[in-house]
């Protein structure tokens, strides 16, 4: 008998060894294509700063330039116009900034209500966003925000940025009741563009 528990016992290892490799194989490559995404981010932006800071310096060549003009004049006109197109500059890549998908194109622009749930978010370590329904209480909460109580208008807005960032594959629903939601992989990615 006992050499038959032994037989079963080394049977039974042989059988057990392939799945726990199969498993531990995808955990490994699920790790390692993680690993070359984030090394894919942090070259992003990388050089996304490079490009700002060469932007800085051209800036401020250019105001040395108009440093050296001597009509009052058209110095102060030529000041103005500079600061104008710096603000206009500004805001299209801040508007570009809060449309952009990460992986999208200005096509697939999301709500400022649905970034302002992705702004939220990350204020709690799990990425948790709750619906709770309840009569009196119509609400989003995220984070350390409670979105969409002001009024059923108000509410149905935050309600259709929740849909819109499931649809894009930010936000998961957990359980099938529709109440309790977090972000995914690339919610967190996304939220992260935008702190």
């Amino acid at each position: 008998m006992p050499h038959q528990l032994n037989g079963f016992n080394i049977i039974f290892g042989l059988i057990s060894r392939k799945p726990a490799e199969l498993i531990d194989n995808l955990r490994l490559e699920a790790e390692h294509r993680k690993t070359i995404r984030q090394t894919e981010l942090e070259q992003s932006r990388s050089e996304l700063f490079a490009i700002k800071e060469q932007e800085l310096i051209e800036r401020a060549k250019r105001d040395e330039e108009v440093g050296r003009i001597e009509d009052a004049d058209a110095k102060e006109k030529l000041t103005a116009q500079l600061e104008s197109l710096r603000r206009e500059r500004d805001q299209l890549s801040d508007q570009l900034k809060n449309q952009t998908i990460i992986g999208g194109t200005t096509e697939d622009s999301i709500s400022s209500e649905a970034i302002e749930i992705l702004k939220a978010a990350p204020e709690s370590t799990s990425g948790t966003i709750l619906k709770p329904r309840s009569i009196g209480n119509r609400s989003i909460q995220v984070g350390k925000k409670s979105l969409g109580s002001e009024d059923s208008r108000d509410f149905a807005q935050y309600e259709d940025a929740l849909e819109e960032l499931i649809s894009h594959g930010l936000v998961k629903s957990l359980g099938g009741k529709g109440e309790m939601f977090k972000l995914t992989s690339k919610g967190w990615q996304t939220a992260d563009t935008f702190h």
